[in-house]
């Protein structure tokens, strides 16, 4: 007897979350590499806490991350920008241009929210990154933690009119910053 088509297209849909989700992993990690280069953020993975699970072979989450990066603004060159050592949040969600007009927010987890808010609250550096797949380049669309933080979702068009390519990483997070001490979008 064959599976249910629905169970099918699950199956299928998180294969391909999980391809994307690598994908965009691998362009943050570079955008976040070229950060370093430029010392402007320093901004490392955070590891999920796993555990084996010998009924299932396989190694599984012990418990959840809080966001997918943690760091620091590194040497500043003016007074308008972060002070240096300043504490950066940034969760990554990966976008399918072409799947249609808008992302769910909700695809941000109440532990993720919960962290972004506390990093905004204490007056550190809070984005979220999209990393839009499907564009003719690697693109990122930065935002500030509390320009999205009530919204239900994100239209692509406001994601890519922000877009930068990877090596503009470090300066959108920075940028974060000092929207949220200016008080602008």
């Amino acid at each position: 007897m064959s599976p249910p088509s629905n169970a099918i297209s699950r199956v299928i849909a998180g294969k391909k979350a999980q391809e994307n989700g690598a994908i965009a992993e691998g362009i943050v990690e570079q955008a976040r590499h070229f950060a370093r280069l430029k010392r402007m953020v320093d901004v490392r993975k955070v590891p999920t806490p796993m555990r084996f699970d010998g009924s299932r072979r396989a190694w599984v989450p012990s418990e959840r991350s809080t966001v997918d990066g943690v760091g620091f603004v590194m040497a500043t060159s003016n007074g308008n920008e972060p002070p240096m050592g300043t504490f950066v949040a940034d969760e990554v969600k990966s976008v399918d241009v072409s799947a249609g007009p808008s992302v769910s927010l909700s695809r941000l987890e109440t532990h993720q929210r919960d962290f972004l808010e506390a990093v905004r609250e204490s007056g550190g550096v809070a984005v979220v990154t999209f990393v839009l797949l499907g564009v003719s380049r690697e693109m990122l669309s930065i935002w500030r933690w509390y320009d999205i933080c009530d919204e239900t979702s994100i239209s692509v068009d406001r994601l890519r009119s922000r877009a930068v390519s990877v090596d503009g990483y470090g300066g959108e997070v920075r940028a974060c910053w000092l929207r949220r001490s200016l008080g602008a979008t």
